[in-house]
């Protein structure tokens, strides 16, 4: 749950994907828009692996959806929209 960010400024969000394979990732990208209508772009992150981007939109989409799963202690890195 720890690898990805919200940023405030830009109201988007990154997942880091870890060094799995630029098909893997899209296949992750494809399997998100499929499944739950979210759009992402892959980002090759060079020495971090591959990351999935999501713009602001789809941010607010994809935190509703893992928003229930999310242990308290990293709830701060997701998206309020009571405060923002």
């Amino acid at each position: 749950m720890d690898d990805g960010y919200y940023d405030l400024k830009n109201k988007s969000s990154l997942i880091y994907l870890g060094r799995v394979s630029r098909p893997e990732a899209e296949t992750l990208q494809k399997s998100l828009q499929e499944n739950f209508s979210l759009e992402a772009t892959v980002y090759d992150k060079k020495n971090k692996g591959f990351a999935l981007f999501f713009g602001v939109v789809d941010t607010k989409k994809l935190h509703s959806l893992i928003r229930p799963f999310i242990v308290e202690s990293l709830k701060y890195k997701l998206f309020d929209p009571v405060t923002t």
